[in-house]
């Protein structure tokens, strides 16, 4: 046999788990080359998906002055993908005012 054969083996999340982490910093990344003391205050959280009142801590937080903004995603369904389109728009214009208003931390419900 003169070419590699690949199989697909299973997925193995205990030997694979650094690309099987659902894992996420949260907060100001600031410039990654920095070795200074501020650059290591970003918050991780095990999984993407927060427990109520987990959600209700971070949006609380004033842990280095960090503010949080709740942004809502919802449209009305009878609009279909235009309404889609015009809500993705919304959010991306109402991230970028709280992002130049001082908020840290977006939140989207």
């Amino acid at each position: 046999q003169l070419f590699a054969q690949v199989t697909n083996p299973p997925l193995d999340s205990t030997r694979e788990y650094i690309v099987m982490s659902l894992e996420c910093m949260v907060g100001p990344m600031g410039d990654i080359t920095s070795t200074k003391e501020e650059q290591a205050g970003r918050l991780c959280l095990k999984t993407p998906m927060l427990r109520e009142h987990e959600l209700q801590g971070l949006m609380n937080t004033e842990v280095r002055g960090w503010k949080a903004k709740q942004l809502d995603a919802s449209y009305p369904v009878s609009e279909g993908n235009e309404g889609l389109a015009r809500a993705i728009q919304r959010l991306r214009l109402e991230a970028e005012q709280a992002v130049a208003a001082g908020y840290s931390i977006i939140v989207i419900t």
